[in-house]
Protein backbone atom coordinates (compact mmCIF):
# COMPACT_ATOMS: atom_id res chain seq x y z
CA UNK A 1 0.00 0.00 0.00
CA UNK A 2 1.38 3.47 -0.97
CA UNK A 3 0.10 6.54 0.02
CA UNK A 4 2.37 9.65 -1.59
CA UNK A 5 1.42 12.69 0.62
CA UNK A 6 1.76 16.42 0.51
CA UNK A 7 0.52 18.63 3.02
CA UNK A 8 -2.16 16.58 3.81
CA UNK A 9 -1.14 15.63 7.18
CA UNK A 10 -4.85 16.59 8.30
CA UNK A 11 -6.30 13.90 5.91
CA UNK A 12 -3.19 11.29 6.14
CA UNK A 13 -3.94 9.67 9.70
CA UNK A 14 -7.57 8.39 8.81
CA UNK A 15 -5.75 7.07 5.22
CA UNK A 16 -3.57 4.96 7.37
CA UNK A 17 -6.54 4.15 9.50
CA UNK A 18 -8.33 2.85 6.74
CA UNK A 19 -5.20 0.63 5.56
CA UNK A 20 -4.86 -0.64 9.15
CA UNK A 21 -8.07 -2.08 9.77
CA UNK A 22 -8.37 -4.22 6.26
CA UNK A 23 -9.20 -8.03 6.65
CA UNK A 24 -6.64 -8.80 4.59
CA UNK A 25 -3.82 -9.14 6.73
CA UNK A 26 -0.44 -9.32 4.99
CA UNK A 27 -0.37 -5.37 4.35
CA UNK A 28 2.54 -3.62 3.62
CA UNK A 29 2.46 0.45 4.31
CA UNK A 30 4.76 3.12 2.48
CA UNK A 31 4.00 6.31 3.02
CA UNK A 32 5.78 8.94 0.77
CA UNK A 33 6.69 12.42 1.67
CA UNK A 34 6.77 14.68 -1.11
CA UNK A 35 8.59 17.31 0.64
CA UNK A 36 5.40 18.67 3.04
CA UNK A 37 5.84 21.37 5.51
CA UNK A 38 2.89 20.53 7.51
CA UNK A 39 3.04 17.09 10.68
CA UNK A 40 3.12 14.32 7.91
CA UNK A 41 6.18 12.97 9.92
CA UNK A 42 4.82 13.39 13.23
CA UNK A 43 1.41 11.59 12.08
CA UNK A 44 3.35 8.74 10.32
CA UNK A 45 5.63 8.33 13.52
CA UNK A 46 2.66 7.26 15.29
CA UNK A 47 2.79 3.82 13.42
CA UNK A 48 5.42 1.95 13.84
CA UNK A 49 4.90 -0.26 11.56
CA UNK A 50 4.52 2.29 8.64
CA UNK A 51 7.66 2.67 6.26
CA UNK A 52 8.16 6.50 6.19
CA UNK A 53 9.64 7.77 3.06
CA UNK A 54 10.59 11.29 2.31
CA UNK A 55 11.87 12.77 -0.90
CA UNK A 56 11.92 16.67 -2.28
CA UNK A 57 9.10 17.85 -3.86
CA UNK A 58 8.77 16.27 -7.50
CA UNK A 59 5.15 15.34 -7.88
CA UNK A 60 2.79 12.46 -7.28
CA UNK A 61 3.88 10.28 -10.11
CA UNK A 62 7.60 10.92 -8.70
CA UNK A 63 6.38 9.84 -5.36
CA UNK A 64 4.44 6.82 -6.74
CA UNK A 65 7.37 5.53 -8.16
CA UNK A 66 9.39 5.96 -5.58
CA UNK A 67 6.95 4.09 -3.53
CA UNK A 68 6.82 1.12 -6.13
CA UNK A 69 10.60 1.03 -5.60
CA UNK A 70 10.47 0.36 -1.69
CA UNK A 71 7.55 -2.16 -2.13
CA UNK A 72 8.38 -5.64 -1.78
CA UNK A 73 4.14 -6.91 -2.70
CA UNK A 74 2.94 -8.64 -5.19
CA UNK A 75 0.38 -6.40 -5.64
CA UNK A 76 0.23 -2.31 -5.13
CA UNK A 77 -2.41 -0.12 -4.47
CA UNK A 78 -1.77 3.82 -4.70
CA UNK A 79 -4.00 5.47 -1.61
CA UNK A 80 -4.32 9.39 -1.94
CA UNK A 81 -3.10 10.86 1.80
CA UNK A 82 -6.93 12.21 1.75
CA UNK A 83 -9.12 8.70 0.53
CA UNK A 84 -10.22 6.14 2.50
CA UNK A 85 -10.34 2.13 1.99
CA UNK A 86 -13.00 0.29 3.26
CA UNK A 87 -12.19 -2.74 5.15
CA UNK A 88 -12.26 -5.43 2.84
CA UNK A 89 -10.98 -3.53 -0.10
CA UNK A 90 -7.34 -5.47 -0.35
CA UNK A 91 -9.06 -8.64 0.07
CA UNK A 92 -11.51 -7.87 -3.10
CA UNK A 93 -8.46 -7.10 -4.95
CA UNK A 94 -6.58 -9.58 -4.42
CA UNK A 95 -9.45 -12.07 -5.08
CA UNK A 96 -10.04 -10.27 -7.91
CA UNK A 97 -6.08 -10.88 -9.14
CA UNK A 98 -5.92 -14.53 -8.18
CA UNK A 99 -9.12 -15.47 -10.27
CA UNK A 100 -7.69 -13.42 -13.14
CA UNK A 101 -3.68 -14.25 -13.21
CA UNK A 102 -3.02 -12.96 -16.68
CA UNK A 103 -4.43 -9.54 -15.52
CA UNK A 104 -2.32 -6.42 -14.93
CA UNK A 105 -4.91 -4.79 -12.63
CA UNK A 106 -8.24 -4.82 -10.95
CA UNK A 107 -11.03 -1.99 -10.16
CA UNK A 108 -13.97 -1.35 -8.37
CA UNK A 109 -16.60 0.65 -7.12
CA UNK A 110 -16.23 3.91 -5.00
CA UNK A 111 -18.61 6.23 -3.08
CA UNK A 112 -17.92 9.88 -2.37
CA UNK A 113 -17.86 11.88 0.62
CA UNK A 114 -17.45 14.87 1.96
CA UNK A 115 -14.55 16.51 3.41
CA UNK A 116 -15.61 16.18 6.75
CA UNK A 117 -15.39 12.53 6.04
CA UNK A 118 -19.88 12.46 5.99
CA UNK A 119 -21.24 10.76 3.43
CA UNK A 120 -22.48 11.72 0.00
CA UNK A 121 -24.76 10.23 -2.04
CA UNK A 122 -23.37 9.68 -5.06
CA UNK A 123 -21.80 5.75 -5.31
CA UNK A 124 -20.33 5.57 -8.93
CA UNK A 125 -20.24 1.48 -10.54
CA UNK A 126 -17.19 0.88 -12.96
CA UNK A 127 -18.10 0.40 -16.38
CA UNK A 128 -16.90 -1.36 -19.55
CA UNK A 129 -18.85 -0.85 -21.94
CA UNK A 130 -16.44 -2.26 -24.52
CA UNK A 131 -15.08 -5.78 -25.00
CA UNK A 132 -11.61 -4.50 -25.37
CA UNK A 133 -10.65 -2.69 -22.49
CA UNK A 134 -8.15 -0.27 -24.36
CA UNK A 135 -10.77 1.13 -26.85
CA UNK A 136 -13.18 1.75 -23.82
CA UNK A 137 -10.34 3.62 -21.92
CA UNK A 138 -9.38 5.59 -25.21
CA UNK A 139 -13.12 6.26 -24.63
CA UNK A 140 -13.43 7.30 -21.52
CA UNK A 141 -11.06 6.96 -18.32
CA UNK A 142 -14.32 4.96 -16.48
CA UNK A 143 -12.16 4.15 -13.62
CA UNK A 144 -12.36 7.33 -12.33
CA UNK A 145 -10.61 6.98 -8.68
CA UNK A 146 -7.15 5.54 -8.66
CA UNK A 147 -7.35 4.20 -5.71
CA UNK A 148 -9.95 1.70 -6.72
CA UNK A 149 -7.31 0.08 -8.42
CA UNK A 150 -4.65 -3.00 -7.46
CA UNK A 151 -2.27 -3.16 -9.61
CA UNK A 152 0.61 -6.40 -10.34
CA UNK A 153 3.79 -4.42 -9.50
CA UNK A 154 5.55 -6.24 -11.72
CA UNK A 155 3.70 -5.36 -14.56
CA UNK A 156 3.95 -1.63 -13.60
CA UNK A 157 8.03 -2.24 -13.56
CA UNK A 158 7.74 -3.80 -17.09
CA UNK A 159 6.44 -1.05 -18.55
CA UNK A 160 8.82 1.51 -16.63
CA UNK A 161 6.29 2.49 -13.97
CA UNK A 162 4.42 5.96 -14.01
CA UNK A 163 5.09 8.72 -16.33
CA UNK A 164 7.15 11.48 -15.09
CA UNK A 165 6.60 13.97 -18.21
CA UNK A 166 5.09 17.26 -16.84
CA UNK A 167 2.25 17.58 -20.05
CA UNK A 168 0.36 14.67 -18.15
CA UNK A 169 0.50 15.52 -14.51
CA UNK A 170 -2.76 15.44 -12.92
CA UNK A 171 -3.60 12.37 -15.67
CA UNK A 172 -0.74 9.75 -14.56
CA UNK A 173 -3.28 7.40 -13.46
CA UNK A 174 -4.93 7.62 -17.12
CA UNK A 175 -1.78 7.52 -18.71
CA UNK A 176 -0.53 4.20 -16.97
CA UNK A 177 -4.16 2.47 -17.68
CA UNK A 178 -3.76 2.88 -21.05
CA UNK A 179 -0.25 2.04 -21.14
CA UNK A 180 -0.81 -1.20 -19.47
CA UNK A 181 -4.37 -2.09 -20.88
CA UNK A 182 -2.85 -1.86 -24.55
CA UNK A 183 -0.52 -4.65 -23.46
CA UNK A 184 -2.04 -6.77 -20.75
CA UNK A 185 -5.73 -8.22 -19.95
CA UNK A 186 -7.54 -6.00 -17.59
CA UNK A 187 -10.05 -7.11 -14.78
CA UNK A 188 -12.61 -5.67 -12.30
CA UNK A 189 -14.78 -6.56 -9.58
CA UNK A 190 -17.77 -5.17 -8.30
CA UNK A 191 -17.14 -4.21 -4.82
CA UNK A 192 -17.10 -0.77 -3.11
CA UNK A 193 -13.48 -0.45 -1.96
CA UNK A 194 -13.26 3.58 -1.85
CA UNK A 195 -14.40 6.40 -0.26
CA UNK A 196 -13.23 9.47 -2.39
CA UNK A 197 -13.25 12.61 -0.57
CA UNK A 198 -14.09 15.99 -2.15
CA UNK A 199 -12.73 19.20 -1.00
CA UNK A 200 -11.68 22.60 -2.33
CA UNK A 201 -8.04 21.35 -2.50
CA UNK A 202 -8.91 18.32 -5.01
CA UNK A 203 -6.62 18.37 -7.99
CA UNK A 204 -9.33 17.74 -10.56
CA UNK A 205 -11.25 21.16 -9.59
CA UNK A 206 -8.93 22.69 -11.79
CA UNK A 207 -10.59 22.22 -15.11
CA UNK A 208 -7.41 23.72 -17.47
CA UNK A 209 -5.00 21.98 -15.80
CA UNK A 210 -7.17 18.74 -16.21
CA UNK A 211 -7.84 19.25 -19.57
CA UNK A 212 -4.73 19.61 -21.06
CA UNK A 213 -3.11 16.92 -19.00
CA UNK A 214 -5.78 14.42 -20.37
CA UNK A 215 -4.75 15.60 -23.97
CA UNK A 216 -1.65 15.25 -23.66
CA UNK A 217 -2.35 11.58 -22.31
CA UNK A 218 -4.46 10.91 -25.44
CA UNK A 219 -1.93 12.17 -27.66
CA UNK A 220 0.60 9.90 -26.61
CA UNK A 221 -1.53 7.04 -27.57
CA UNK A 222 -2.42 8.47 -30.79
CA UNK A 223 0.79 6.51 -32.84
CA UNK A 224 -0.86 3.12 -31.20
CA UNK A 225 -4.28 3.74 -31.71
CA UNK A 226 -3.84 4.35 -35.13
CA UNK A 227 -2.63 0.77 -36.02
CA UNK A 228 -6.37 0.00 -35.84
CA UNK A 229 -9.53 1.61 -36.48
CA UNK A 230 -11.58 1.14 -33.90
CA UNK A 231 -8.90 2.50 -31.45
CA UNK A 232 -8.13 5.62 -34.15
CA UNK A 233 -12.24 6.49 -33.55
CA UNK A 234 -12.52 6.05 -30.25
CA UNK A 235 -9.04 8.24 -29.71
CA UNK A 236 -11.27 11.01 -31.10
CA UNK A 237 -14.15 10.70 -29.49
CA UNK A 238 -12.44 10.65 -26.05
CA UNK A 239 -10.52 13.96 -27.31
CA UNK A 240 -14.02 14.71 -28.09
CA UNK A 241 -15.63 13.89 -24.85
CA UNK A 242 -12.69 15.79 -22.48
CA UNK A 243 -13.26 19.02 -24.66
CA UNK A 244 -16.62 19.57 -23.97
CA UNK A 245 -16.15 17.90 -20.42
CA UNK A 246 -13.65 20.22 -19.22
CA UNK A 247 -14.97 23.52 -21.49
CA UNK A 248 -18.31 23.14 -19.62
CA UNK A 249 -16.79 22.87 -16.43
CA UNK A 250 -15.10 26.05 -17.28
CA UNK A 251 -17.89 27.49 -17.98
CA UNK A 252 -19.85 26.77 -15.11
CA UNK A 253 -16.95 28.04 -12.64
CA UNK A 254 -17.23 31.69 -13.78
CA UNK A 255 -20.72 31.27 -13.87
CA UNK A 256 -20.67 29.90 -10.41
CA UNK A 257 -18.08 32.34 -9.29
CA UNK A 258 -17.53 35.51 -11.21
CA UNK A 259 -14.74 36.91 -9.16
CA UNK A 260 -12.35 34.06 -11.10
CA UNK A 261 -12.01 36.68 -13.98
CA UNK A 262 -10.17 39.09 -11.47
CA UNK A 263 -7.15 36.95 -11.25
CA UNK A 264 -5.71 38.09 -15.07
CA UNK A 265 -3.64 34.84 -14.91
CA UNK A 266 -6.06 32.29 -14.30
CA UNK A 267 -9.45 34.14 -16.70
CA UNK A 268 -6.99 33.99 -19.66
CA UNK A 269 -6.10 30.34 -18.95
CA UNK A 270 -9.38 29.58 -18.50
CA UNK A 271 -10.76 31.72 -21.36
CA UNK A 272 -7.63 30.54 -23.49
CA UNK A 273 -8.92 26.96 -23.26
CA UNK A 274 -12.70 27.62 -23.29
CA UNK A 275 -11.66 29.25 -27.18
CA UNK A 276 -9.36 26.69 -27.99
CA UNK A 277 -11.38 23.25 -26.96
CA UNK A 278 -14.76 24.59 -26.18
CA UNK A 279 -16.22 26.69 -28.56
CA UNK A 280 -19.56 25.24 -28.91
CA UNK A 281 -20.18 26.02 -25.48
CA UNK A 282 -18.89 29.65 -25.42
CA UNK A 283 -21.48 30.06 -28.84
CA UNK A 284 -24.32 28.74 -26.80
CA UNK A 285 -22.98 30.71 -23.93
CA UNK A 286 -23.53 33.78 -26.04
CA UNK A 287 -26.66 32.63 -27.47
CA UNK A 288 -28.04 32.60 -24.18
CA UNK A 289 -27.25 36.08 -22.99
CA UNK A 290 -28.87 37.15 -26.45
CA UNK A 291 -32.37 35.36 -24.86
CA UNK A 292 -32.57 33.33 -28.02
CA UNK A 293 -30.92 30.06 -26.66
CA UNK A 294 -33.82 27.37 -26.71
CA UNK A 295 -34.77 25.13 -24.04
CA UNK A 296 -31.93 22.18 -25.19
CA UNK A 297 -29.49 25.04 -24.81
CA UNK A 298 -30.69 25.79 -21.53
CA UNK A 299 -30.88 22.76 -20.47
CA UNK A 300 -26.93 21.88 -21.56
CA UNK A 301 -26.26 25.42 -20.12
CA UNK A 302 -27.70 24.24 -16.43
CA UNK A 303 -25.56 21.18 -16.75
CA UNK A 304 -22.75 23.13 -16.36
CA UNK A 305 -23.09 24.13 -12.94
CA UNK A 306 -21.38 20.82 -11.91
CA UNK A 307 -18.19 21.29 -9.63
CA UNK A 308 -15.75 19.17 -10.79
CA UNK A 309 -15.17 16.82 -13.79
CA UNK A 310 -15.62 14.19 -11.26
CA UNK A 311 -19.63 14.76 -10.83
CA UNK A 312 -19.55 14.81 -14.40
CA UNK A 313 -17.57 11.52 -15.02
CA UNK A 314 -19.95 9.61 -11.98
CA UNK A 315 -23.02 10.81 -13.66
CA UNK A 316 -21.78 9.50 -17.61
CA UNK A 317 -20.59 6.72 -15.97
CA UNK A 318 -24.02 5.93 -14.62
CA UNK A 319 -25.59 7.03 -16.93
CA UNK A 320 -23.64 4.29 -19.07
CA UNK A 321 -24.82 0.95 -17.07
CA UNK A 322 -28.15 0.15 -17.05
CA UNK A 323 -29.99 0.56 -13.57
CA UNK A 324 -31.76 -2.68 -12.99
CA UNK A 325 -34.08 -3.09 -10.53
CA UNK A 326 -35.37 -6.48 -10.05
CA UNK A 327 -38.81 -7.28 -8.35
CA UNK A 328 -40.63 -10.57 -8.36
CA UNK A 329 -42.90 -10.88 -10.92
CA UNK A 330 -46.82 -10.50 -10.93
CA UNK A 331 -49.19 -11.68 -13.53
CA UNK A 332 -47.83 -12.98 -16.41
CA UNK A 333 -44.10 -13.37 -17.02
CA UNK A 334 -42.73 -10.58 -18.81
CA UNK A 335 -40.24 -11.73 -22.27
CA UNK A 336 -37.85 -8.62 -21.32
CA UNK A 337 -37.94 -7.47 -25.53
CA UNK A 338 -36.45 -4.05 -24.49
CA UNK A 339 -34.37 -5.19 -21.97
CA UNK A 340 -32.55 -7.40 -24.24
CA UNK A 341 -32.38 -4.57 -27.10
CA UNK A 342 -30.29 -2.35 -24.38
CA UNK A 343 -28.02 -5.07 -23.73
CA UNK A 344 -27.82 -5.68 -27.59
CA UNK A 345 -23.87 -5.02 -27.58
CA UNK A 346 -23.47 -8.11 -24.63
CA UNK A 347 -25.29 -9.90 -27.03
CA UNK A 348 -23.03 -8.80 -30.32
CA UNK A 349 -19.70 -9.92 -27.91
CA UNK A 350 -21.35 -12.83 -26.66
CA UNK A 351 -21.87 -13.50 -30.81
CA UNK A 352 -18.19 -12.39 -31.94
CA UNK A 353 -16.83 -14.49 -28.54
CA UNK A 354 -18.84 -17.89 -29.76
CA UNK A 355 -17.31 -17.02 -33.10
CA UNK A 356 -13.86 -17.21 -32.15
CA UNK A 357 -14.03 -19.89 -29.76
CA UNK A 358 -15.95 -22.21 -32.05
CA UNK A 359 -12.64 -22.26 -34.90
CA UNK A 360 -9.93 -21.30 -32.54
CA UNK A 361 -7.17 -23.87 -32.48
CA UNK A 362 -8.77 -25.81 -35.46
CA UNK A 363 -7.17 -27.26 -38.70
CA UNK A 364 -9.61 -25.88 -41.55
CA UNK A 365 -11.30 -23.17 -39.39
CA UNK A 366 -14.49 -21.57 -41.01
CA UNK A 367 -13.98 -24.63 -43.68
CA UNK A 368 -16.02 -27.06 -41.37
CA UNK A 369 -19.19 -24.59 -42.61
CA UNK A 370 -18.59 -26.13 -45.92
CA UNK A 371 -17.70 -29.34 -45.44
CA UNK A 372 -20.20 -30.46 -42.55
CA UNK A 373 -23.27 -30.12 -45.48
CA UNK A 374 -21.34 -31.00 -48.48
CA UNK A 375 -19.52 -34.44 -47.14
CA UNK A 376 -23.48 -35.28 -46.01
CA UNK A 377 -24.74 -34.33 -49.45
CA UNK A 378 -22.30 -36.69 -51.21
CA UNK A 379 -23.39 -39.60 -48.69
CA UNK A 380 -27.31 -38.84 -49.42
CA UNK A 381 -26.02 -38.77 -53.46
CA UNK A 382 -24.64 -41.86 -53.41
CA UNK A 383 -27.37 -43.75 -51.23
CA UNK A 384 -30.49 -41.90 -51.33
CA UNK A 385 -29.60 -40.45 -54.84
CA UNK A 386 -28.30 -42.96 -57.41
CA UNK A 387 -29.12 -46.16 -54.55
CA UNK A 388 -32.34 -45.95 -53.60
CA UNK A 389 -33.44 -43.67 -56.76
CA UNK A 390 -35.43 -40.84 -54.52
CA UNK A 391 -36.73 -38.09 -57.00
CA UNK A 392 -35.45 -35.20 -56.84
CA UNK A 393 -38.39 -32.96 -57.98
CA UNK A 394 -36.36 -32.68 -61.39
CA UNK A 395 -33.62 -31.18 -60.55
CA UNK A 396 -29.68 -32.94 -60.18
CA UNK A 397 -30.03 -34.72 -56.70
CA UNK A 398 -26.74 -33.35 -54.77
CA UNK A 399 -28.08 -29.64 -55.65
CA UNK A 400 -31.83 -30.46 -54.44
CA UNK A 401 -30.01 -32.20 -51.22
CA UNK A 402 -27.78 -29.51 -50.80
CA UNK A 403 -30.49 -26.55 -50.76
CA UNK A 404 -32.07 -28.51 -48.02
CA UNK A 405 -28.74 -29.02 -45.76
CA UNK A 406 -27.49 -25.44 -45.70
CA UNK A 407 -30.26 -23.70 -44.23
CA UNK A 408 -30.79 -27.46 -42.05
CA UNK A 409 -27.29 -27.27 -41.04
CA UNK A 410 -27.80 -23.89 -39.67
CA UNK A 411 -31.07 -25.03 -37.48
CA UNK A 412 -29.01 -28.28 -35.97
CA UNK A 413 -26.16 -27.07 -34.95
CA UNK A 414 -27.94 -23.98 -33.47
CA UNK A 415 -29.59 -25.67 -31.62
CA UNK A 416 -27.16 -28.18 -30.58
CA UNK A 417 -24.63 -25.47 -29.31
CA UNK A 418 -27.42 -23.43 -27.48
CA UNK A 419 -29.07 -25.91 -25.88
CA UNK A 420 -25.67 -26.72 -23.26
CA UNK A 421 -24.60 -22.75 -23.22
CA UNK A 422 -26.40 -21.68 -20.33
CA UNK A 423 -24.60 -23.86 -18.23
CA UNK A 424 -21.39 -23.32 -19.86
CA UNK A 425 -21.90 -19.33 -18.60
CA UNK A 426 -22.47 -20.62 -15.38
CA UNK A 427 -19.38 -18.29 -13.49
CA UNK A 428 -20.99 -15.35 -15.33
CA UNK A 429 -24.54 -15.63 -14.47
CA UNK A 430 -23.83 -16.52 -10.95
CA UNK A 431 -22.17 -13.26 -10.38
CA UNK A 432 -23.55 -10.17 -12.84
CA UNK A 433 -26.88 -10.16 -13.94
CA UNK A 434 -27.91 -9.61 -17.35
CA UNK A 435 -30.83 -10.61 -20.16
CA UNK A 436 -29.74 -14.72 -19.67
CA UNK A 437 -32.01 -14.83 -22.84
CA UNK A 438 -28.63 -13.36 -24.36
CA UNK A 439 -26.78 -16.67 -23.95
CA UNK A 440 -28.99 -19.40 -26.13
CA UNK A 441 -29.62 -16.38 -28.34
CA UNK A 442 -26.13 -15.50 -29.14
CA UNK A 443 -25.45 -18.90 -29.68
CA UNK A 444 -27.66 -19.52 -32.55
CA UNK A 445 -26.82 -15.83 -34.50
CA UNK A 446 -23.14 -17.50 -34.49
CA UNK A 447 -24.32 -19.86 -36.75
CA UNK A 448 -25.60 -17.28 -39.20
CA UNK A 449 -21.86 -16.53 -40.69
CA UNK A 450 -22.09 -20.43 -41.49
CA UNK A 451 -24.93 -20.53 -43.44
CA UNK A 452 -23.39 -17.34 -45.32
CA UNK A 453 -20.58 -19.15 -46.44
CA UNK A 454 -22.26 -22.51 -47.06
CA UNK A 455 -25.19 -20.17 -48.82
CA UNK A 456 -22.37 -18.93 -51.40
CA UNK A 457 -21.00 -22.66 -51.96
CA UNK A 458 -24.84 -23.61 -52.86
CA UNK A 459 -25.51 -20.80 -55.19
CA UNK A 460 -21.83 -22.16 -57.35
CA UNK A 461 -23.48 -25.31 -57.12
CA UNK A 462 -26.44 -24.04 -58.75
CA UNK A 463 -24.36 -22.76 -61.47
CA UNK A 464 -22.14 -25.39 -62.07
CA UNK A 465 -25.21 -27.48 -62.72
CA UNK A 466 -26.93 -24.24 -65.32
CA UNK A 467 -29.99 -23.75 -62.67
CA UNK A 468 -30.74 -20.25 -63.60
CA UNK A 469 -32.29 -18.07 -59.96
CA UNK A 470 -35.83 -17.22 -60.29
CA UNK A 471 -37.25 -14.64 -59.11
CA UNK A 472 -38.69 -16.39 -56.16
CA UNK A 473 -35.46 -15.84 -54.51
CA UNK A 474 -36.26 -12.86 -52.74
CA UNK A 475 -38.22 -14.66 -50.42
CA UNK A 476 -35.11 -16.70 -49.33
CA UNK A 477 -34.50 -14.18 -46.58
CA UNK A 478 -38.00 -14.39 -45.56
CA UNK A 479 -37.55 -18.23 -45.09
CA UNK A 480 -33.76 -17.72 -43.26
CA UNK A 481 -36.02 -15.73 -41.00
CA UNK A 482 -38.49 -18.76 -40.83
CA UNK A 483 -35.45 -21.38 -40.18
CA UNK A 484 -33.65 -18.43 -37.45
CA UNK A 485 -36.95 -18.60 -35.54
CA UNK A 486 -36.96 -22.31 -35.16
CA UNK A 487 -33.64 -22.70 -34.04
CA UNK A 488 -34.27 -19.87 -31.55
CA UNK A 489 -37.62 -21.74 -30.20
CA UNK A 490 -35.97 -24.62 -30.44
CA UNK A 491 -32.72 -23.46 -28.32
CA UNK A 492 -34.92 -21.83 -25.54
CA UNK A 493 -36.55 -24.89 -24.58
CA UNK A 494 -33.39 -27.07 -24.60
CA UNK A 495 -30.76 -24.90 -22.66
CA UNK A 496 -33.41 -23.94 -20.10
CA UNK A 497 -34.34 -27.84 -19.85
CA UNK A 498 -30.34 -28.44 -19.55
CA UNK A 499 -29.70 -26.32 -16.45
CA UNK A 500 -32.13 -28.67 -14.63
CA UNK A 501 -31.62 -31.86 -16.74
CA UNK A 502 -28.41 -33.16 -17.77
CA UNK A 503 -29.94 -35.93 -19.77
CA UNK A 504 -30.53 -33.09 -22.30
CA UNK A 505 -27.05 -33.43 -23.48
CA UNK A 506 -27.47 -36.90 -24.52
CA UNK A 507 -31.23 -36.27 -25.90
CA UNK A 508 -30.96 -33.26 -28.08
CA UNK A 509 -28.22 -34.88 -30.85
CA UNK A 510 -30.86 -37.88 -30.96
CA UNK A 511 -34.18 -35.53 -31.42
CA UNK A 512 -31.72 -33.62 -34.16
CA UNK A 513 -31.23 -37.10 -35.92
CA UNK A 514 -34.52 -37.99 -35.83
CA UNK A 515 -35.57 -34.45 -37.05
CA UNK A 516 -33.64 -34.88 -39.74
CA UNK A 517 -35.32 -37.92 -41.31
CA UNK A 518 -37.87 -36.27 -40.38
CA UNK A 519 -37.53 -33.19 -42.64
CA UNK A 520 -37.86 -33.54 -46.04
CA UNK A 521 -34.22 -33.05 -46.71
CA UNK A 522 -33.07 -36.31 -48.39
CA UNK A 523 -36.18 -36.46 -50.20
CA UNK A 524 -39.08 -34.44 -51.32
CA UNK A 525 -42.31 -33.39 -49.77
CA UNK A 526 -44.24 -34.12 -52.69
CA UNK A 527 -44.09 -37.96 -51.72
CA UNK A 528 -47.16 -36.67 -49.83
CA UNK A 529 -50.64 -35.88 -50.97
CA UNK A 530 -52.58 -32.97 -50.21
CA UNK A 531 -54.04 -31.83 -47.45
CA UNK A 532 -51.38 -34.64 -45.49
CA UNK A 533 -48.48 -32.04 -47.26
CA UNK A 534 -49.38 -29.09 -45.49
CA UNK A 535 -50.18 -30.88 -42.19
CA UNK A 536 -47.03 -31.88 -43.12
CA UNK A 537 -45.70 -27.82 -42.33
CA UNK A 538 -46.49 -28.76 -38.70
CA UNK A 539 -42.77 -29.27 -38.88
CA UNK A 540 -41.45 -25.62 -39.25
CA UNK A 541 -38.16 -27.04 -41.14
CA UNK A 542 -39.90 -28.47 -44.20
CA UNK A 543 -41.79 -25.73 -44.64
CA UNK A 544 -38.01 -24.06 -44.47
CA UNK A 545 -36.55 -26.65 -46.93
CA UNK A 546 -39.22 -26.70 -49.54
CA UNK A 547 -39.26 -23.05 -49.63
CA UNK A 548 -35.35 -23.10 -50.36
CA UNK A 549 -35.98 -25.46 -52.98
CA UNK A 550 -39.08 -23.27 -54.35
CA UNK A 551 -37.16 -19.95 -54.16
CA UNK A 552 -33.25 -21.12 -55.29
CA UNK A 553 -34.55 -24.46 -57.14
CA UNK A 554 -37.73 -23.98 -59.31
CA UNK A 555 -39.23 -26.67 -58.58
CA UNK A 556 -42.43 -27.01 -59.65
CA UNK A 557 -44.90 -27.22 -56.68
CA UNK A 558 -44.73 -23.93 -54.60
CA UNK A 559 -45.12 -24.66 -50.86
CA UNK A 560 -47.14 -21.87 -49.59
CA UNK A 561 -49.87 -23.36 -47.51
CA UNK A 562 -46.92 -25.35 -46.03
CA UNK A 563 -44.83 -22.43 -45.06
CA UNK A 564 -47.80 -20.76 -43.52
CA UNK A 565 -48.14 -23.77 -41.60
CA UNK A 566 -44.63 -24.05 -40.99
CA UNK A 567 -44.53 -20.21 -39.82
CA UNK A 568 -47.54 -20.51 -37.19
CA UNK A 569 -45.40 -23.66 -35.65
CA UNK A 570 -42.34 -21.63 -35.58
CA UNK A 571 -43.96 -18.78 -34.17
CA UNK A 572 -45.50 -21.10 -31.45
CA UNK A 573 -42.78 -22.69 -30.66
CA UNK A 574 -40.86 -19.71 -30.15
CA UNK A 575 -42.92 -18.12 -27.85
CA UNK A 576 -43.68 -20.82 -25.83
CA UNK A 577 -40.19 -21.75 -25.66
CA UNK A 578 -39.36 -18.10 -24.61
CA UNK A 579 -42.06 -18.29 -21.87
CA UNK A 580 -40.64 -21.63 -20.45
CA UNK A 581 -37.05 -20.00 -20.84
CA UNK A 582 -38.58 -16.95 -19.14
CA UNK A 583 -40.11 -18.92 -15.84
CA UNK A 584 -37.13 -21.20 -15.56
CA UNK A 585 -34.82 -18.12 -15.42
CA UNK A 586 -35.54 -17.13 -11.73
CA UNK A 587 -33.65 -20.80 -10.80
CA UNK A 588 -30.61 -20.69 -12.99
CA UNK A 589 -27.74 -19.09 -10.11
CA UNK A 590 -29.03 -22.04 -7.81
CA UNK A 591 -29.58 -25.05 -10.03
CA UNK A 592 -26.53 -24.10 -12.87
Amino acid sequence: MVIPSYNYARFLGDAIESVVRQVYERVEIVVVDDGSTDDTARVVGSYPAVKYVRQENQGLAAARNTGIRHATGEYVVFLDADDRLLPTALAAGVESLRDHPEAAFTWGRFRCIGGDGSPLDDTVPPSLPDDDPYRALLRMNHIVNPATVMYRREAIERIGGFDLDASVRASEDYDLYLRLASEYPICRHFETVVEYRKHDANMSADANLMLNAVLAVLTKQAHRANADPSHRAALREGVRFYRDLYAEQLLGQLRRDPRRLRDRGQAMRGMVAMLRYGPKWVGRRAIGRAGVAGSRIKRRLTAARVGTAEDVLAERSVSAVPVVVIRPPTGWIRLGVGELWDYRELLFFFVWRDLKVRYKQTLLGASWAILQPFFTMVVFSIFFGHLARIPSDGVPYPVFSFAALVPWTFFATGMTHASTSVVLHQGLIKKVYFPRLAIPIASVLAGVFDFMIAFAVLIGMQLFFGITPTGNVVWVPALFALALVTALGAALWFSALYVRYRDVQYLVPFIAQMWLFATPVAYPSSLLAEPWRTVYGLNPMAGVVEGFRWALLGTATAPGPMIAMSSIAAIGLLVGGAYFFRHMESSFADVV
